[in-house]
């Protein structure tokens, strides 16, 4: 299946207008990991900001949305089995440098693994050899970088 545009204009995204309060959330996120709801994130957001707690939640499922639904991996329609195995082998452990790798959470465990491969998939997608040449020193990036 080919990637689809999930929002357009006439949905809810197109009422997200402040950018600023994408920097809030995402410093709030930065300096309060696993923060718990009702007494962190709205709080700060009701208290903190004067804004509801609504709005700011269709922030942070925008915030989900562009990372889940984005990148070269989900547009090509491509599958984890078009890949090399031992490139992505290689892609998951490199990409470990993007997340919570050492937390035993079985929930954190779980998204860090998603977000270690959409990343190691988003990179073979654009070169499927990424890894290997990387590792050799010998992979372009210009070659990857739309100009």
């Amino acid at each position: 299946m080919i990637y689809k545009r999930r929002f357009k204009e006439e949905d809810s995204l197109s009422d997200l207008t402040d950018v600023e309060l994408v920097d809030k959330i995402i410093k709030f996120f930065e300096d309060n990991p696993y923060p718990k709801d009702h007494e962190q994130f709205h709080k700060y957001i009701e208290d903190d900001l004067g804004i509801e707690s609504s709005v700011a939640e269709a922030y942070v499922y925008a915030i989900v949305f562009c990372f889940i639904s984005g990148g070269n991996f989900i547009k090509s329609g491509k599958k984890k089995e078009d890949f090399d195995e031992k490139e992505i082998a290689m892609g998951y452990i490199v990409e470990g440098e993007h997340v919570d790798k050492d937390n035993d959470n079985p929930v954190v465990k779980k998204i860090s693994d998603y977000i270690r491969y959409r990343i190691d998939y988003d990179h073979l997608t654009d070169n499927n050899k990424y890894y290997s040449q990387a590792k050799e020193g010998t992979l372009q990036i210009e070659e990857l970088v739309d100009e």
